[in-house]
C-alpha cells in the first residue's frame, strides 16, 4: 500500500495514549520527517527512542504503521520517525471519502441550540470530518445542513470521533469531531455521492496535470 503524497496528514498516537494531529512534510525510504506535535496548549515532543504510531487515512479507507522516534531536529523541531513496519489497512471505506471543504451549518437538537458555521474537512455519502467550535462527545446527536452547489441538504448525525485535544483554527481552540449520519433522504445521499465522485475525478485531473 502506497503513502499519500507529502505532505499529507497524520494522527500521532504517543505512549501516553494521547493521540496528536501534525502534517508529514517529507518521506526518505522508511524514515517520515513530521512538522511539530501540538495540542492547544502545548508542544509535545517525544524522545528518540519513543513508539509511535500513526494513523491517516484516504479516499478509500483508514491505514496505521508503527514507528520510533529517532531524531529530533531544531529548535522547531522537526521528529524523524523510522517506521518498523508495513502500513496495513484498518478501514476499508464503504463509500469513497475525499478531502474537501464545504459548507457546514451544525447544532444539537435542542429548539434553542446554537447554530455555528464553518467547512468539512472530508465528506463521504456516509458521513463527513470536521472542527466543532465547542467539544462534542461520542454518541451525541446534530442536526447539520451541508450547503452544496445542486441545493442544501438536512440530516441528522452522531459523533463517532472526537480528538483528544483541541487544535487551534484562526486562533480559536476547535475539536476535530467525525459524524455518521443517521437520518438522511436517500435521494439527498445520492446527491452527496454525486458530489463526492465528481470532486474525486477533478482531483484526480489536477494531480495528474501537476505530475
Amino acid at each position: 500500500m502506497m503513502m499519500p503524497t507529502v505532505p499529507f496528514t497524520v494522527s500521532v498516537v504517543l505512549s501516553s495514549k494521547e493521540v496528536v494531529s501534525t502534517r508529514v512534510v517529507r518521506k526518505l525510504g522508511q524514515y517520515l520527517y513530521l512538522d511539530p506535535l501540538r495540542d492547544y496548549e502545548a508542544v509535545l515532543t517525544p524522545p528518540c527512542g519513543a513508539w509511535v504510531r500513526l494513523v491517516w487515512s484516504d479516499e478509500d479507507g483508514a491505514y496505521d504503521c508503527e514507528g520510533t522516534v529517532t531524531e529530533i531536529l531544531s529548535v522547531v523541531p522537526i521528529i524523524v520517525i523510522a517506521l518498523t513496519g508495513n502500513p496495513r489497512s484498518i478501514e476499508q471505506r464503504a463509500r469513497r471519502r475525499i478531502a474537501v471543504a464545504v459548507g457546514l451549518d451544525y447544532a444539537m437538537l435542542r429548539a434553542d441550540a446554537e447554530h455555528f458555521l464553518t467547512a468539512t474537512r472530508d465528506l463521504s455519502a456516509d458521513g463527513l470530518r470536521f472542527f466543532s467550535a465547542w467539544e462534542p462527545w461520542k454518541e451525541l446527536h446534530l442536526r447539520m445542513r451541508l450547503i452544496l452547489a445542486s441545493g442544501d441538504v438536512s440530516l441528522l448525525s452522531k459523533v463517532t470521533r472526537v480528538g483528544t485535544h483541541p487544535q487551534e483554527v484562526r486562533g480559536k481552540p476547535a475539536w476535530d469531531t467525525a459524524v455518521s449520519f443517521m437520518q438522511i433522504t436517500g435521494h439527498d445521499r445520492a446527491c452527496i455521492e454525486q458530489f463526492v465522485q465528481a470532486q474525486y475525478q477533478r482531483q484526480r485531473q489536477r494531480k495528474h496535470r501537476n505530475s
